[in-house]
């Protein structure tokens, strides 16, 4: 075999090889994602709380009415508000409005359409529930569904409380709604928040995170 040829058959195992990985990149990247989304969610939240300052609770698993139990994915103590974040994954697109009950339609890159529930439905019940038990006022919430990179939201949005963006938009949406005309929360009401919130946290060890101090 020529030394010609054997340049002309590595050239073209390499050439079958990296179209092979532009076939299985996509699939492969959205199979990951899916199954390990929330980690993905929660490590970016956690940095958007240490640059930030921020107080935060994972997994916060808390009882109410009749001994039932919730969970709410994240929890993030801003100088303004108190923000509780939703994690979710949806394969496509999302469309609909998410200021109603009505559920929202999905629509696969195949072009399957789907209908798929609300997750705003599942936090404005977690918000009144907290707010129930734990005497507090609902204007100091905001209410975010985080969905992954790859989904293409196109969903009306009008409330100023509620909001769903994709994962890596939330920073930029955080910061937007701390620059509020609106006066921050006295710094002993937050702490005191930041602890009842983990007494009543049934998860023991995922308890609030200290600010950073130095």
């Amino acid at each position: 075999m020529t030394p010609l040829q054997i340049i002309f058959i590595v050239a073209a195992v390499l050439v079958v090889l990296l179209v092979v990985f532009i076939i299985l990149y996509r699939p492969l990247k959205s199979h990951y994602t899916k199954k390990n989304f929330k980690d993905m969610y929660g490590k970016k939240i956690y940095k958007l709380a240490q640059y930030h300052d921020f107080y935060l609770i994972n997994e916060f698993l808390f009882a109410y009415e009749d001994n039932r139990a919730t969970t709410i994915d994240h929890i993030l103590f801003g100088d303004k508000y108190i923000y509780l974040i939703k994690d979710c994954y949806y394969d496509g697109s999302l469309t609909g409005k998410l200021d109603d009950d009505n559920s929202l339609i999905k629509t696969t890159p195949k072009g399957k359409v789907s209908y798929v529930e609300n997750p705003n439905n599942e936090l404005k019940k977690n918000l009144d529930r907290l707010t129930r038990v734990l005497n507090m006022k609902s204007e100091l919430f905001i209410c975010i569904t985080l969905v992954n990179p790859e989904c293409i939201v196109e969903v009306s949005q009008n409330s100023k409380q509620f909001y769903l963006v994709q994962c890596n938009k939330a920073d930029r949406l955080v910061t937007a709604i701390e620059t509020r005309a609106v006066s921050p929360i006295d710094e002993e009401q937050l702490h005191k928040f930041v602890q009842d919130l983990a007494r009543y946290n049934k998860k023991g060890k995922r308890i609030a995170r200290a600010k950073n101090n130095s």
